[in-house]
């Protein structure tokens, strides 16, 4: 397989080959109370749920600096950029995007530290076909 390289002075993710992987972010249990949303894109839980709530992502970043892509209050600031060291052997500093821009609903009900690796590390890495990583995205949600 076919090494993807990238220039250290740009900003663009490397094109070709990729490796994407799937993470899982706890929600606070307050989403599934306030977010009409939330509760619609999981049906097959009773309304009176009581139990965890995750938001269930995949990416070609790893799930530690996409976590901090989701987290991160500067993203709205003009000119905001974050650490990346996905792409590079030395981080360097990326622009967000909206390929990059946090869920709906992790910005707002993450809880901190909301990252659970114990729940996805032993899926990733994932695949190197988009399809394969969403594919992977829905039986981690299952």
């Amino acid at each position: 397989m076919a090494q993807a390289t990238i220039d250290s002075k740009s900003n663009n993710t490397p094109e070709g080959p990729r490796t994407c992987s799937v993470y899982a972010i706890e929600l606070k249990k307050t989403v599934w109370l306030q977010e009409a949303g939330f509760r619609k894109k999981n049906p097959h839980l009773p309304k009176e749920y009581n139990g965890s709530c995750y938001y269930i992502g995949q990416s070609r970043h790893l799930p530690e600096c996409r976590y901090k892509q989701h987290v991160s209050k500067r993203r709205n600031t003009p000119g905001a950029q974050f650490m990346c060291g996905c792409f590079t052997e030395q981080p360097i500093k990326r622009a967000y995007r909206p390929s990059n821009s946090p869920g709906r609903y992790v910005s707002k009900y993450h809880m901190s530290g909301g990252l659970r690796s114990a729940l996805f590390e032993a899926l990733n890495p994932v695949a190197d076909t988009q399809e394969a990583a969403e594919l992977a995205e829905k039986r981690l949600a299952q």
